[in-house]
């Protein structure tokens, strides 16, 4: 750039300042608007900030002459522009006179109708179904003012003057503020929307702004403004004469309140009332329209006026089309009239530096600086040097100015000399100079006018990139959306997620091969791609939602195909949206898309969602849809089945279970669960402890003998629990008919088993389990004690012989052929816990035990036996080693001496003569054994 080049850009730069007090401002144009059929004086506005999209319409109260064409009935047609005057959507406005508009931060357009009624729309103009209710007394009564903010809405009552509130647009919902006095009489006396007329005007103190952290609305109401929030109202008193309040607008930023009086001044107040920051007279009539330019000063309209008030009084007067829309941002003012848009805001510091001619601030001179090297003059290092410990904030200050600028060649100049100067000031940031390129090659490419987004950097950074990442979406801008999004490393699934939808509602009569093609190479570039949102939405109608808005209502422009939401974050959403649509599209691409999805949660309960819907049609004329892995005999619900059994989620498999039971008969259900034994095992588990009557009657139906066989063991045996908790043959014993339902079950479990060969043994045991129940509750009545239900047959024998009921006994060893040596231990332990020692000692002697001596000894012990009956039961051994083992261990060393010697074992006898006293008497008999012993 040559010396001249760059003065010509300074002068340019320059030439649009007008200085208000100690600041510059500089309206810069944006747009010519080349929108059709659009007078500002005659129709409504409504704008969203942030470089938002313009809704417009008809003024019902204006007197228009309505052209050939028009909508029967005389209704307005709303159209919804982008900032570049591209018409994004339109459609007929069916609700009653309008009482208020605007849009919420998702960019869906809020209109509320003099009823009290509130409609949401998209950025094309699709009735969202959203919905608000403020109950019956607002819809009698009708609203007079509305206020909106980006996640809410107020409303005032004509005729009562209460303030409602809708706090959260995500989930609307309608809360009732506390009264204001004389509130009721000033709004019965009508007014204009927004907020303006009848001597009433409302504003909002966002939750984000407050001290509270909850919504606070202003009232003005005669000479009186009152902060209102969930719990009081309370007033703040206005300068006496001031003739009420006629405009009333809240800086972007919550801290200030800017009141334009009855008596033509402008009062600039802090958001809480308690100081005043600044009064300025204008000496004229109420200004048609209020606004504050950023937070550095407040603009007031008249026709074909503007006045730019600063912050200590200073003012400056610009022109002003008639008509104009006034839009507040962050940082200026944006001003749409009928042919152009253009951004009034105060020039930045750091161009104020750098621009001037002849400044001498660092910026300036590292630009001058910069200019000189590209032009090989020596100069270049002088001003280096002069700058020296400025270099840094010059760097930095022009890296700003950079990002704050408009005009794209001024943008490369202030971006080079930073680079340039960078080279000299190593302790600028590094990334510094990165960022900044970035971000403007981000905003140069939104104000484009495909585009339509003018965002400044103080916007950007107020927005944030994930929150234009989702504006473009909405716009349809996905391929910028995406670049975007690639940049920052996060969002690409969304952006593609919605791009893919879109894709589909525009490709009706693309078949569905091909088309799922193309978006699965699209999304194929990302790691873990979703489906399941695609295939909600190739698979459900928007025209299930539209109905749910007022009957009637029509799109001027716009197509009946899909379109994706305003967010890429509610793209995610869009499962939900599809469950909640109930209407059948393009099942088969659905299908289709299935197939690629690699989550069983996600997959799994949409499969089941087209399975309900399979009946009622295909997919879009496009042929049947195939079944998901290429089994023929498969169909979607086997398909969700088995899916889901992959998974190993046992939820998952519960839910296709239960969808497959309501969705089949019996045994189409069996045949599609059979297969699978984790599904199977899980269904059985289930029915056994909610419907065991329904497992039953799948079982016999099927002929499956031996889990049916298992089902009813299992009931009968249950029978026999007792309701208290406590065991079998207890206090807790069953009643009568507990057991005689037991028996019975048990004899149909028996029956069950003995129609298969290969379960006759089970069948044996069921029919022996039900004629031991029997014989317990014959014993039961015979002895008169109730202790025999419910035991094992070995405690019922033993228990029998305890009470010395041994024929009792004997007749259930007959009967249910216990074996001997099984014989043997049930009175064993029966006598030893009896303490029946006479009658163990002469059990042994009658014949030789088939389980041996050794147990008698043993459960004796273990009973607590005395020695004398040990000795006697040990006395009826055999000699051997293991019988002098059982006389010592017994506390009988003296017959385990005799015991040894008979054994001829010296060194057994040895050590039980050494276990014991030599005086005793013991020690003495075993003395004599040894010598007797050693005499041999």
């Amino acid at each position: 750039m040559t010396s001249t080049a760059l003065a010509s850009l300074r002068a340019d730069a320059v030439s649009d300042w007008e200085a208000c007090g100690d600041s510059f401002y500089c309206q810069e144009h944006l747009y010519d608007l080349h929108w059709q059929d659009v007078d500002l004086e005659v129709q409504r506005v409504a704008a969203a900030p942030f470089g938002g999209p313009l809704a417009v319409m008809r003024d019902e109260s204006a007197l228009v002459v309505v052209p050939r064409g028009a909508p029967a009935g005389g209704r307005p047609v709303v159209r919804i522009f982008s900032a570049a005057g591209a018409l994004l959507g339109s459609f007929l406005w069916e609700g009653a006179r309008l009482a208020g508009w605007g849009w919420s931060a998702e960019l869906e357009l809020v209109m509320v109708d003099a009823a009290g009624k509130v409609y949401f729309y998209s950025l094309h103009g699709e009735c969202l179904a959203k919905q608000v209710s403020f109950g019956p007394e607002v819809e009698a009564e009708g609203v007079s003012h509305v206020a909106l903010y980006p996640d809410g809405l107020v409303v005032l009552g004509a005729a009562s003057g209460q303030l409602w509130a809708v706090v959260g647009l995500a989930a609307p919902r309608a809360a009732r503020l506390p009264r204001v006095p004389g509130l009721d009489e000033a709004a019965a006396g009508g007014g204009g929307a927004d907020g303006a007329g009848g001597g009433v005007c409302l504003g909002i103190l966002e939750p984000r702004f407050t001290l509270s952290g909850g919504l606070e609305v202003l009232v003005a109401c005669g000479e009186t403004v009152w902060t209102v929030d969930d719990h009081r109202a309370t007033d703040s008193p206005l300068p006496p004469g001031c003739g009420g309040v006629a405009g009333l607008a809240v800086a972007p930023s919550g801290t200030f309140v800017a009141l334009a009086c009855g008596d033509g001044r402008l009062r600039v107040m802090s958001s809480d009332f308690s100081q005043q920051l600044c009064e300025f007279d204008t000496n004229s009539v109420a200004p048609t329209s209020l606004a504050w330019c950023g937070v550095d000063a407040v603009a007031l309209a008249w026709a074909g006026l503007l006045l730019l008030v600063g912050p200590t009084g200073e003012w400056q007067r610009l022109p002003c089309a008639p008509g104009c829309v006034l839009v507040s941002e962050v940082d200026g003012l944006r001003m749409v009239d009928a042919g152009a848009m253009s951004l009034l805001r105060r020039v930045p510091d750091p161009l104020v530096q750098a621009y001037p001619p002849g400044s001498t601030a660092p910026p300036a001179q590292l630009l001058d600086a910069r200019d000189l090297f590209d032009s090989g003059s020596a100069r270049a290092d002088r001003l280096l040097r002069q700058l020296g410990p400025a270099l840094p904030q010059a760097v930095e200050a022009c890296a700003a100015g950079a990002g704050l600028e408009l005009v794209v060649p001024r943008q490369r100049a202030l971006l080079r000399a930073a680079v340039f100067g960078r080279a000299f000031a190593p302790s600028v940031p590094p990334g510094l100079l990165r960022e900044t390129a970035l971000k403007l090659r981000v905003l140069n490419a939104l104000r484009e006018p495909k585009v339509g987004l003018p965002l400044t950097m103080p916007q950007l950074e107020a927005l944030t990139l994930p929150v234009v990442v989702g504006r473009l979406v909405a716009l349809r801008q996905h391929l910028l959306a995406y670049r975007i999004a690639e940049a920052l490393g996060t969002g690409q699934q969304e952006v593609l997620l919605a791009w893919a939808c879109a894709k589909i509602s525009a490709s009706p009569t693309l078949q569905d091969g091909p088309l799922k093609e193309a978006v699965a190479a699209k999304m194929g570039r990302l790691p873990r791609p979703r489906y399941a949102p695609l295939a909600a939405h190739a698979q459900a109608r928007r025209a299930a939602a539209a109905a749910r808005c007022a009957p009637g209502r029509a799109r001027l422009r716009g197509r009946s195909r899909l379109r994706p939401r305003a967010r890429a974050a509610a793209v995610a959403t869009t499962t939900a949206s599809a469950a909640a649509a109930q209407a059948l599209g393009r099942r088969s691409l659905a299908i289709k898309l299935l197939e690629e999805e690699p989550s069983p949660a996600a997959q799994v309960p949409l499969l089941l969602s087209l399975a309900r819907t399979g009946a009622g049609g295909g997919g879009g004329g496009h042929g049947a849809p195939p079944p998901l892995g290429g089994d023929p005999a498969d169909d979607t619900l086997g398909a969700a089945l088995r899916k889901a059994v992959e998974s190993g989620d046992p939820d998952l498999v519960h839910l296709a279970l239960f969808e497959a039971y309501r969705a089949r008969p019996l045994p189409e259900f069996w045949a599609l669960v059979s297969p699978r034994a984790p599904a199977r095992n899980l269904f059985a588990k289930f029915t056994r402890l909610k419907d065991p009557e329904l497992l039953e009657t799948l079982y016999v139906t099927q002929h499956l003998n031996a889990e049916a066989g298992e089902l009813a063991l299992e009931g009968a045996l249950r029978q026999l629990v007792p309701s208290g908790g406590g065991a079998p043959g207890g206090a807790g014993r069953p009643d009568d008919a507990a057991v005689a339902a037991c028996i019975s079950g048990l004899q149909a479990a028996g029956h069950k088993f003995g129609q298969c060969k290969e379960l006759a043994w089970q069948a044996k045991a069921a029919a022996e389990a039900a004629a031991l129940l029997k014989e317990q509750v014959r014993l039961e009545r015979d002895t008169g004690q109730a202790l025999f239900v419910g035991l094992p047959l070995a405690d019922t024998v033993g228990l029998c012989l305890r009470l010395g009921h041994a024929r009792a006994a004997a007749g259930l060893r007959k009967s249910f052929g216990v074996p001997e040596p099984r014989w043997y231990w049930i009175k064993l332990r029966a006598l030893a816990a009896a303490h029946d020692w006479d009658a163990l000692d002469a059990w042994l002697g009658e014949k030789r035990s088939p389980i041996g001596w050794e147990p008698f000894v043993r459960e004796a012990t273990a009973a607590g036996a005395p020695r004398e009956a040990l000795a006697r039961l040990i006395s009826r051994a055999p000699d051997c080693r293991a019988k002098a083992d059982a006389f010592e261990a017994a506390g009988c060393p003296r017959e385990a001496a005799e015991v040894a010697a008979k054994l001829r074992d010296g060194d057994l006898l040895a050590r039980i003569g050494g276990a014991v006293a030599p005086n005793s008497a013991a020690g003495l008999a075993i003395a004599q054994l040894r010598e007797a012993f050693q005499a041999r």
